[in-house]
């Protein structure tokens, strides 16, 4: 695993890295941001090298790609993003084969405003959907399965989501308030009191049931219940 201080920065003068995943082969990135370039998938290696998996162009989806989550063993990269007819989905490909192309997973229906915050736990991936009436719900699929499942509604003001080992969905409401559920039960979303004030809350990783680190764009802060 590469140090923090190799980690590049985005190549192209106004990209931002929007998402990150870090695996045993080296920490996935997701890269989006200038209007002249396309959101572009990487791979940071032993050495701080960025590596690029995937450019997506020229592929039928447009310039809006979300998330992205990685499952391991069958070394494959997920993610949400619009296709070139405006609707949303859910889309893989094999990061272990050169020149692999991208395979649709899940279309979501009509009415999708956005699909993002996708996550993989046990075989199935969860991702936060935004609906045409502003309402926004947590959904699953099973992969290999064709069914899609509303975990949760979700408060109309969330702004991010992770799913953490222990099998639990959490949420964060208006970049503040911190909500969870578990997986395993009805996922009734239950407030978690955290001691300690992070700002607004741009991203944030469950380290343990009693602690969260919080990214507010200026640092790293952690809250604990």
């Amino acid at each position: 695993m590469c140090s923090s201080d190799l980690l590049p920065l985005p190549v192209i003068s106004g990209t931002v890295i929007t998402s990150i995943r870090a695996t045993e082969d080296g920490v996935f990135v997701l890269i989006n941001g200038a209007s002249s370039t396309y959101p572009t998938i990487g791979l940071v290696k032993s050495g701080g090298a960025l590596e690029t998996v995937l450019v997506v162009a020229g592929s039928g989806l447009s310039s809006d790609v979300r998330s992205l989550a990685i499952e391991e063993e069958t070394t494959t990269v997920f993610f949400t993003a619009q296709a070139s007819d405006s609707t949303w989905g859910v889309f893989s490909l094999d990061y272990s084969l050169v020149n692999a192309r991208i395979e649709p997973v899940h279309a979501l229906p009509l009415g999708t405003v956005s699909a993002s915050d996708l996550e993989f736990h046990e075989g199935s991936l969860y991702f936060l959907v935004e609906l045409a009436d502003g309402s926004k719900e947590a959904r699953t699929l099973a992969l290999g399965s064709s069914q899609v499942s509303r975990v949760a509604h979700v408060p109309l003001k969330t702004s991010a989501m992770k799913v953490d080992q222990e099998g639990q969905l959490w949420i964060v409401e208006d970049r503040k308030s911190f909500y969870r559920c578990s997986l395993e039960t009805s996922c009734v979303l239950e407030a978690v009191q955290l001691r300690g004030s992070a700002g607004n809350v741009d991203d944030f990783v469950v380290v343990s049931d009693e602690e969260v680190v919080v990214a507010n764009g200026v640092d790293f802060v952690s809250l604990k219940a």
